[in-house]
């Protein structure tokens, strides 16, 4: 509960404090119009699509593990937290890339104000007549580290109470640090972030009820039938 509390007091103050033009305002250049750091090798190639890469390689080889687990015995028990892992994974990055491609909202460098062609726009509203539709919200790159929350989630019940910590801290700096790469770069305004932490927290959440919330696990010094961590405040 508290985590969502958290993410929309944080969206309220960005909203009411106007950050979102605040923040992608200092990295654009007025004079030459431009984003400077649009195309940018190292955030393009490396921050963007590397790391993209990566935490593709990461789920596909949570879901070749699950595969084996029904072949391998020593996978066996680890079974359930695999699927959890890959589903958290899976279906966080496709919810937010679902609603980029849903709700139409324009990227910071598609508008006036940044060099585009389409108005200065809040989030809800209208698109402006003969104004084709965006792909920019929620944040879908910052996305490809909020997907990790999972480990998080498989840490705590674990009882591996600093795992869990070292886990959301990575989740929560890889998800924000590539996100604001992102936004330096034009193609985001900061809540779209904070938007993508919070969808991809409550779906994380939601798996975590149902595949793992009421069962104990079987290994690390754990047997059946023992408390399960509750880490859902």
């Amino acid at each position: 509960m508290f985590p969502t509390v958290l993410a929309v007091l944080a969206l309220a103050v960005i909203y009411l404090a106007d950050l979102d033009p605040l923040i992608s305002d200092s990295f654009f250049d007025q004079a030459a119009a431009v984003f400077p750091l649009r195309d940018n090798w190292f955030l393009e190639r490396v921050v963007h699509v590397g790391f993209r890469n990566a935490v593709f390689v990461l789920a596909l080889g949570l879901l070749l593990a699950w595969g084996t687990s029904f072949r391998l015995p020593a996978l066996a028990p680890w079974r359930r937290l695999l699927l959890f892992l890959f589903l958290s994974m899976l279906i966080g990055s496709s919810a937010v890339a679902g609603l980029k491609s849903a709700t139409g909202k324009h990227c910071p460098y598609d508008m006036r104000d940044f060099g585009g062609n389409v108005p200065y726009m809040e989030l809800l509203d209208p698109l402006p007549p003969g104004a084709g539709p965006g792909k920019c919200w929620p944040g879908g790159h910052a996305s490809s580290g909020f997907c990790l929350l999972g480990f998080y989630f498989a840490g705590a019940w674990l009882g591996r109470r600093r795992w869990a910590a070292a886990a959301l801290a990575a989740a929560l700096v890889l998800g924000f640090g590539v996100g604001m790469a992102r936004v330096a770069q034009g193609a985001h305004f900061l809540s779209h972030n904070v938007w993508s932490a919070l969808i991809c927290w409550l779906i994380t959440l939601v798996l975590y009820e149902i595949l793992l919330s009421q069962r104990a696990p079987r290994w690390g010094g754990f047997q059946g039938g023992e408390k399960v961590i509750d880490i859902r405040v």
